[in-house]
């Protein structure tokens, strides 16, 4: 069912909102994995552990369709050759390892239909444990680890022929027995960073695949270790990565050698506490991070240096998104919030009471929703919000006047 509260937030009243009309939503009764929206800005993407994806609409916030399948659970969405088709992991398999309680779980991948929900005939069993879409839309990565001290594979998958197309295996293994649980590359399609979280002292262990290389076994390949969650990395470019570490560091690695460069900021902390999230912006200018101290912060990708730095949330900030054209930020905080700021100034347009940690934010192409993942006491929601611009401004008294 879908609960709806009464909020109007205007993105142009400098921080100032009113109560007038219903656009927060929230999805209940299912464990919300992760979630996709569709260029097109209509059809929010779920996966959870109930079963198959679900479709949402974004304006009226009803549940569309469910892909069909009898799947366990749905995670690792990806939309596919122009979002006709839904790529993700489904179908939780036997854990491959179990060393000293770590279990290392693979899924099976899965491709649907998007238009009739129909999932299609893999030519194949693949498993993985880590995907990511490659920029010609067409052709995705997967990453498993294969046994304990079997080694990690990479394998570039057809979408649309369905079929492997390239297979890469390193022997090491990485961590104690640690799978990938992260995956990036780079736009020029030549590098593949693999991502594991060491079980053993907590650091984020980075390894990267050149894909130019005609080797099939991958050998000598740098570990690159770093002080952080292994998810809060992003790539700056197709020869740089960027990774915030708990001490609060941007730090900026080669992603050919795995050694680290620079640290943003001029070698100072960048922010004092823990980096939770860092994004880029699509066209390669901004970077925006996300910490426990309660900040977010702008930079400028060509200076590396600071542009803003936004306050206002009251606890620590777990997320944060760019919208498409760089105009505005969005923002998910422990406090229960999820606020937008305008680029140019750093100012808040729209603060949110959702009620729950917000751990995922994205805003829709055309800015007009925002779409947001929250938990409260392990219970996960789906948040779906309908920005309304208006023309309002702020007279001397702080109040809104409207025209």
């Amino acid at each position: 069912m879908l609960q709806q509260q009464q909020h109007l937030f205007n993105t142009s009243t400098l921080g100032q909102s009113s109560t007038m009309n219903r656009n927060l939503m929230a999805a209940e009764e299912i464990r919300v994995d992760c979630v996709q929206m569709t260029n097109n800005g209509r059809y929010v993407v779920t996966g959870s552990n109930c079963g198959p994806p679900q479709v949402w609409d974004l304006k009226s916030g009803e549940l569309v369709k469910v892909m069909k399948g009898d799947e366990f659970s749905s995670t690792d969405l990806h939309l596919a050759n122009g979002d006709t088709l839904l790529v993700g992991q489904v179908a939780e398999l036997e854990p491959v390892d179990v060393v000293d309680g770590n279990r290392v779980h693979q899924r099976r991948l899965q491709v649907w239909d998007f238009e009739t929900g129909k999932p299609i005939e893999m030519s194949r069993t693949e498993t993985c444990t880590a995907s990511c879409m490659m920029s010609d839309g067409e052709r995705m990565l997967l990453g498993r680890t294969d046994r304990f001290g079997g080694g990690t594979t990479i394998i570039i998958w057809d979408i649309l022929a369905n079929e492997p197309v390239r297979q890469i295996k390193c022997d090491s293994s990485v961590g104690f027995a640690d799978h990938i649980s992260y995956l990036n590359v780079t736009k020029d399609s030549r590098y593949v960073i693999a991502g594991f979280q060491n079980t053993y002292d907590g650091t984020a262990n980075y390894v990267t695949f050149d894909l130019a290389s005609a080797d099939i076994n991958a050998s000598g390949m740098r570990v690159s270790s770093l002080d952080a969650d292994v998810d809060v990395t992003t790539l700056l470019n197709d020869k740089e990565a960027v990774t915030g570490t708990r001490k609060g560091e941007l730090i900026v690695w080669s992603v050919k050698t795995g050694k680290q460069l620079r640290s943003l900021g001029g070698g100072a902390m960048c922010h004092n506490g823990e980096v939770k999230d860092v994004v880029v912006s699509k066209d390669g200018q901004l970077l925006v991070s996300a910490s426990t101290d309660g900040t977010i912060k702008v930079w400028d990708i060509d200076s590396e240096s600071l542009l803003h730095t936004l306050t206002g949330h009251r606890d620590e900030v777990w997320c944060c998104t760019l919208s498409p054209d760089n105009e505005l930020v969005g923002s998910g905080s422990k406090d229960g919030t999820i606020r937008l700021w305008k680029v140019s100034d750093g100012t808040s347009v729209a603060a949110i009471d959702a009620g729950m940690t917000v751990f995922k934010v994205l805003l829709s192409n055309n800015k007009k929703t925002v779409v947001a993942l929250a938990d409260k006491g392990g219970a996960r929601k789906l948040i779906m919000l309908r920005v309304v611009r208006s023309t309002a401004t702020i007279d001397r008294r702080n109040q809104i006047v409207r025209a």
